[in-house]
């Protein structure tokens, strides 16, 4: 497993992992002992900027997902896996299963900053949301997206690596 920090200087990630537990991170099951560790060094949060980023999520964009994608070096990303899937990709896929049978779960290994598993779980009410991911960091970040939508009851994040 790689090192959270992997390709982001301390005060960027810093202020990640800070947004990412003001954001609600810690209700989404599953916290691994790496995330806990990166939890504990988050920093008290502005009301201003905490409004600004949850209004930002819950309209669809992905800030903390970018931030990360901006710090992190395709080299870096690339060695993890990382690809985040653009919106238009996830809205084409989600209009494509539409069309099929409702799943009961949705399991998205590698969920990065969880793009595409927030949108499923806004298109599919009553799906089980599932998220594996390889980077501690980013898990924190989908786990904050997820809580943000108000999905973390349905939801579970585990930092693994899929393969």
């Amino acid at each position: 497993m790689t090192s959270a920090a992997a390709g982001v200087p301390s005060d960027q990630r810093q202020s990640i992992v800070s947004l990412a537990v003001a954001l609600g991170a810690e209700i989404v099951p599953g916290l691994s002992r790496a995330e806990i560790e990166l939890a504990r060094t988050a920093r008290p949060v502005s009301g201003a900027e905490l409004r600004e980023y949850r209004d930002q999520i819950r309209d669809g964009l992905d800030p903390l997902g970018s931030a990360l994608m901006e710090l992190r070096s395709a080299d870096v990303r690339r060695k993890l896996g990382a690809t985040y899937t653009p919106p238009a990709i996830v809205k084409a896929m989600l209009a494509w299963a539409f069309d099929r049978p409702r799943p009961d779960r949705i399991v998205d290994p590698g969920v990065g900053s969880a793009r595409f598993l927030v949108a499923a779980g806004r298109t599919f009410r009553k799906a089980e949301l599932v998220g594996v991911e390889i980077d501690a960091l980013a898990a924190l970040i989908a786990r904050a997206n997820l809580a943000t939508n108000g999905l973390a009851a349905r939801s579970v994040v585990t930092l693994a690596d899929y393969r």
